[in-house]
């Protein structure tokens, strides 16, 4: 799989298993060494593009490049 590039996954620092897999996603070469964030520090131009009550549940993947938000399990 190619490395997404200009992307970053929202994660729960405060979990143990968010922990693990955000950062398997950039061991692997899903997601560039900045393809991650966590929620409680997130930037305000990622802030400006996240649906917060989806976000409570489902993980969000942004697209910095087409300013779009993808959310799921």
């Amino acid at each position: 799989m190619k490395t997404l590039q200009h992307h970053t996954l929202i994660y729960d620092r405060d979990c143990p298993m968010c922990n693990l897999y955000s950062k398997a996603f950039i061991q692997f070469g899903f997601l560039d060494d900045n393809g991650r964030e966590a929620f409680a520090e997130i930037k305000q131009q990622t802030s400006d593009l996240l649906d917060f009550e989806r976000a409570k549940n489902e993980i969000a993947l942004v697209d910095h490049k087409n300013n779009s938000v993808i959310y799921g399990l």
